[in-house]
C-alpha cells in the first residue's frame, strides 16, 4: 500500500469520541415518552432506550411501508442500530422493556 493512503486511513479510538446527547424530546409524542420511562425507570442512558423502542417500531413496521424515492425506485424502511455499551450496563434489559409490548400484543393475538 502506498505510504500516502497509509498515511490517510488511520483508524480512530472510540474512546477518544464521544457522540452528542439526544434530546428526549426529539421525537413527539409516545415513542419519546415510552423513551424517557424505560430509560429512567432502569437508570440508563436515553439514547439507548431510544435506539431499542425504534427498533421495536421497526420491528412492527417492516415490510408494510417502503419510501419510494422516485418512480421506480424505493426503499424498505429499515433501522440498523447497535448499542455499543460494556458488559453490565443494562443493554438487555432495556430490550426486554422494549420489546415486551409486542411480546405482550402477540400472545392476545
Amino acid at each position: 500500500m502506498p505510504d500516502a493512503l497509509l498515511n490517510f486511513v488511520q483508524p480512530v479510538p472510540f474512546d477518544e469520541h464521544q457522540p452528542p446527547t439526544i434530546d428526549h424530546n426529539i421525537l413527539p409524542g409516545i415513542i419519546s415518552e415510552f423513551a424517557s420511562a424505560v430509560a429512567k425507570s432502569i437508570q440508563v442512558p436515553f439514547e439507548l432506550s431510544l435506539v431499542n423502542a425504534l427498533g421495536a417500531v421497526a420491528a412492527v413496521a417492516q415490510r408494510k411501508f417502503r419510501v419510494q424515492v422516485h418512480d421506480g425506485y424505493s426503499e424498505p424502511l429499515n433501522i440498523f442500530a447497535l448499542a455499543i455499551l460494556p458488559p453490565g450496563e443494562r443493554k438487555s434489559a432495556v430490550k426486554d422493556a422494549c420489546r415486551f409490548p409486542l411480546l405482550q400484543w402477540e400472545v392476545e393475538q
